[in-house]
């Protein structure tokens, strides 16, 4: 059975070249759909289109906001975007789109079939590759983002900025799909760019990177829902194995969780090193909700250990705190 090819066309007015390009995409087994210069549009119509063909005219001096919209758009959604437009105007959005694999330029004029051709056989190639995952990570120090970025960046698109202020400019540029906070940094906390983040992006996964392991801290930040809190002291494969699970499971946490629920577990002897002497897992943790949760709920008459606690080896890290 041969699969259908779906793209989206966003153009304005009508013309010669414009009515070719339409017909020479049909006649290479091509669903096109117009879109017009409208970003609200362009996400309404997102499923009808897996690639994306964007004809440059005059708005290509003008359009920026757009155009960078358009940009975002095709990172966002994994569409292959295909640049129609003359030198001038190739020109014009050079340093708004620049010239990668996925962002193909087709300079006018140009021999129809060859194009057609082209963003077919780049489809064909799109449907084979999966995109890796973008995190933003967020912190003021230098040394620790190098260091994030040095262990995440084999297998995720990661991004690093050093401060709130940059972390809100580049949430638009950079579309991640999980924003890594810490919760210590000058002028904006890690707490408070989550509530300024939530208010425009409610379902934006953050997960907190930090150092801060004090039990106040903590609850302050897990009462707000984050997908997880992990330890700064963390080793890179504990981190990588919540980056995994969070991205394969996108587990969501009980958002009727209360304080008093979650002081409940900080009083839970089953966390205690004062009542489980031989309990010596490693503080370098991460804690979740579902975890802490879980864990109390299915362990009430038994204590954790090294070897088979696999929930315990999550929220060890407790130990340090009551």
């Amino acid at each position: 059975m041969i699969q259908t090819k779906k793209a989206l066309f966003i153009y304005t007015g009508f013309g010669f070249f414009i009515n070719a390009i339409q017909n020479s995409l049909i006649s290479f087994g091509f669903e096109v759909t117009h879109v017009g210069l409208s970003a609200k549009e362009l996400r309404d119509k997102e499923d009808r289109g897996e690639v994306v063909v964007l004809y440059l005219g005059n708005f290509a001096f003008q359009g920026v906001d757009f155009l960078r919209f358009v940009k975002n758009f095709c990172f966002d959604t994994s569409k292959p975007l295909f640049i129609i437009g003359d030198n001038k105007e190739m020109d014009a959005i050079s340093e708004i789109i620049p010239v990668t694999p996925a962002f193909v330029r087709f300079e006018r004029p140009f021999i129809m079939k060859e194009f057609s051709k082209e963003v077919s056989r780049v489809l064909d190639v799109a449907r084979t590759i999966e995109r890796p995952w973008r995190i933003l990570a967020v912190d003021d120090e230098p040394e620790f983002l190098r260091i994030v970025h040095r262990w995440l960046s084999r297998k995720y698109d990661v991004t690093i900025v050093a401060s709130a202020e940059e972390a809100l400019d580049s949430i638009n540029m950079v579309m991640p799909d999980l924003i890594l906070l810490d919760y210590e940094m000058p002028e904006v906390n890690g707490l408070e760019l989550m509530e300024i983040i939530r208010e425009k992006l409610p379902n934006m996964p953050m997960i907190f990177l930090t150092g801060k392991d004090g039990k106040d801290e903590v609850l302050e930040v897990l009462l707000r829902h984050p997908e997880r809190y992990v330890l700064k002291t963390a080793e890179r494969d504990m981190l990588m194995t919540a980056l995994d699970e969070h991205f394969h499971t996108r587990s969501q946490v009980d958002v009727d969780t209360t304080e008093e629920e979650i002081e409940t577990l900080y009083d839970d002897p089953l966390y205690s090193q004062e009542e489980n002497p031989n309990h010596t897992l490693t503080h370098d943790n991460i804690f979740d909700y579902d975890t802490l949760i879980n864990h109390k709920e299915n362990n009430t008459d038994e204590t954790p250990d090294a070897e088979t606690g696999k929930a315990a080896e999550k929220i060890a890290f407790f130990d340090k705190l009551i």
